[in-house]
């Protein structure tokens, strides 16, 4: 999972989320079961209205695995960190949004833990919380951190499925491109704090 930057919310979002996601929660007091619509706004949908700036703050990866670019089988979606039927004041909140890849959106579904991990919080570092295993593929949590990190490292992997078994082999194919393509810019990669972290030898 990339560090990201997160930047100020589109104008058009940071005028509403408040009153549609007060909306949202009045939808799901008087019944559970309604269903997720997003909203339109000038005749677009405000999902399409909102994909290109959270691309751009993700570097066009998905914001969770990192796998670039998001193309079929996997989808571009975006994902409510704080699920929307848990918080649903926050469904609509910019700093709640992220670019994701529909696989990640659909391991993690509705499920939350305060321990998670967010890309763009303050402090968050790949390097501090994990190491590659380059025989594998995996993402491995790092023994020498405090018990409170490694339960959020932990939990971010599994709600994620980082070490899904499909996400293995990509991330050593990308291992073995980036070995023969030296001098393309680390963001034409997907995986890159998995490749970078060989790179700087911060691998334990």
């Amino acid at each position: 999972m990339r560090k990201q930057s997160r930047g100020a919310a589109p104008e058009f979002l940071a005028s509403k989320w408040e009153e549609w996601g007060l909306a949202w929660e009045e939808n799901l007091t008087k019944d559970k079961r309604s269903a997720w619509n997003w909203r339109q706004l000038d005749n677009e949908k405000v999902n399409l209205k909102l994909l290109p700036p959270l691309k751009l703050q993700a570097g066009n990866h998905c914001s969770f695995c990192d796998a670039c670019p998001v193309s079929p089988p996997s989808n571009e979606t975006i994902e409510h960190f704080r699920p929307k039927s848990k918080f649903p004041r926050l469904a609509w909140q910019w700093e709640n949004l992220y670019f994701c890849c529909d696989f990640c959106q659909g391991r993690k579904s509705e499920k939350w833990e305060p321990e998670l991990l967010a890309p763009d919080q303050l402090g968050y570092a790949f390097a501090d919380y994990f190491y590659p295993d380059y025989t594998t593929g995996k993402i491995e949590v790092r023994p020498d951190i405090s018990t409170e990190m490694q339960k959020s490292a932990e939990c971010t992997l599994l709600l994620y499925g980082l070490n899904h078994p499909r996400h293995l082999p990509c991330r050593l194919d990308a291992q073995e491109r980036r070995s023969a393509l030296q001098e393309w810019d680390i963001n034409r990669f997907p995986y890159r704090d998995f490749l970078e972290a060989g790179e700087k030898g911060s691998a334990i």
